[in-house]
């Protein structure tokens, strides 16, 4: 399998060299901010994996609603073999575990992924669940497989990592039946924005950089929403069931006057391999 990254003269690249803002990440600053996240929060806690200053409920919600979202759209679809990168305190690799014959959960944190080994022990028993402490960016995917999940993770590595584990990943793909799901924050308005300091780094794109850098992968985008959106719709459904989309529409308007000054948002997509 090949890397499949973007050539210098792509508009991907075009683009990252009219930005202001940085390209590259340093792994060392992110190992040790997760790191020191992973030994002062519960692991158990899903804001362990995430900046949102939300009650822990209110996070829990928000993960359920992204997992019933993809997995409607994943309706029929066998799942033998399931990769979640990046998989923080095993919130996505527990509920993969429970549709997928295998899931292969990976983190960059030991201890994160230690406490996903632990949880399938008492949570998916008899479900074979493989946990590794690897980084994402170098991942093999030396085997075709049905799903892969990056969620909320790719904002943590550099350019030219994305673009090189986004072709890495349509090539394990099992052609006509494999899916890659994306979950990233991303920069409103702007093509990207950065917070890469000696304590946190991260890299917000744009959705366009994100569809771009799949189109050079060779992955074709299916559906993909904000959440700005997204929330309001999932809400609507579980109150008001089928028609709940169309009749949230007031919760879309609150939650667009109430996010509306973010300079990011989050964003999640479906793609298959071309």
């Amino acid at each position: 399998m090949t890397d499949k990254a973007p050539t210098q003269e792509s508009p991907l690249h075009q683009q990252a060299a009219q930005a202001t803002d940085v390209r590259t990440i340093d792994k060392d600053v992110n190992a040790q901010f997760w790191a020191r996240r992973a030994a002062n929060v519960d692991n158990n806690d899903p804001r362990v994996v995430t900046l949102d200053r939300s009650s822990a409920t209110s996070v829990a919600r928000e993960v359920q609603l992204y997992q019933q979202w993809m997995m409607r759209r994943l309706k029929g679809r066998p799942l033998d073999t399931v990769v979640d990168l990046g998989c923080g305190n095993g919130d996505w690799s527990i509920m993969l575990a429970r549709h997928a014959r295998r899931t292969i959960a990976t983190d960059l944190t030991a201890e994160l992924v230690e406490t996903v080994r632990k949880r399938a022990a008492v949570e998916v028993p008899g479900k074979l669940v493989e946990c590794s402490a690897q980084d994402m960016a170098s991942y093999p995917f030396d085997e075709p497989v049905d799903l892969i999940v990056a969620g909320g993770v790719l904002q943590y590595i550099s350019d030219d990592d994305c673009c090189a584990l986004l072709g890495r990943a349509a090539a394990a793909l099992r052609p006509r039946k494999g899916v890659f799901y994306l979950r990233a924050t991303v920069a409103k308005g702007a093509e990207r924005r950065a917070k890469c300091d000696d304590a946190y780094q991260a890299i917000y794109r744009s959705i366009d950089w994100y569809h771009q850098a799949m189109r050079d992968a060779g992955l074709t985008v299916t559906d993909g929403q904000l959440a700005t959106d997204f929330v309001a719709d999932e809400l609507g459904k579980r109150w008001l069931g089928p028609a709940g989309p169309v009749l949230g529409w007031p919760l879309r308007l609150v939650r667009r006057a109430y996010r509306g000054r973010r300079s990011t948002d989050v964003y999640a997509c479906l793609a298959v391999a071309a």
